[in-house]
């Protein structure tokens, strides 16, 4: 007799088992939607990208230009400051965006030096988002805009070799 009431009581002790464990999932998951609710995003931009310090790379480069030190200029952008003066004023139209109420664009000398500086060293976003300040995403949207844009403009003086492929051998 003892024999047969031991399996119901095993299935009792697992079904008990079974809504102590999903009463405890239950719990579980509605404490963690809570915390994700109370989560509410405190700002657009992290405080690192927001507070621009006065000591970053633009105003080195501001300096620069001031001073006229052309040789630490030219080691940065690969152009003279007077090339990059005369760049600028063909790119900038096509490059600049105009401030709004919810947040200041970013001026088209800034797009240019930072496009310049990435193709004159290779460095990844994340390293120039560090150097000025300015978020991976934005740098990653203007960067072939600019590229686009010094081709529109120089396009009567780049040499650019046109391939033609031959498929039909």
């Amino acid at each position: 007799m003892q024999s047969s009431s031991c399996p119901r009581s095993r299935q009792a002790a697992a079904a008990a088992a079974f809504v102590v464990l999903a009463t405890a999932a239950d719990d579980a998951c509605e404490r963690v939607n809570a915390a994700k609710q109370k989560q509410k995003r405190t700002s657009w931009v992290r405080p690192l990208l927001r507070d621009r310090n006065p000591f970053d790379e633009f105003n080195f480069i501001n300096d620069l230009h001031r001073f006229q030190d052309a040789a630490s200029f030219q080691k940065c952008t690969r152009l003279t400051s007077s090339d990059f003066e005369e760049l600028l004023r063909k790119v900038g139209p096509y490059i600049s965006k105009e401030n709004t109420h919810f947040r200041l664009s970013i001026p088209a000398e800034h797009k240019l030096f930072i496009t310049l500086k990435f193709l004159a060293t290779g460095e990844s976003y994340t390293s120039l988002e560090m150097l000025f300040r300015v978020s991976k995403q934005c740098i990653s949207k203007f960067v072939p805009v600019v590229c686009d844009a010094i081709s529109h403009c120089l396009q009567d003086q780049l040499k650019v070799k046109k391939f033609q492929f031959n498929l039909a051998k």
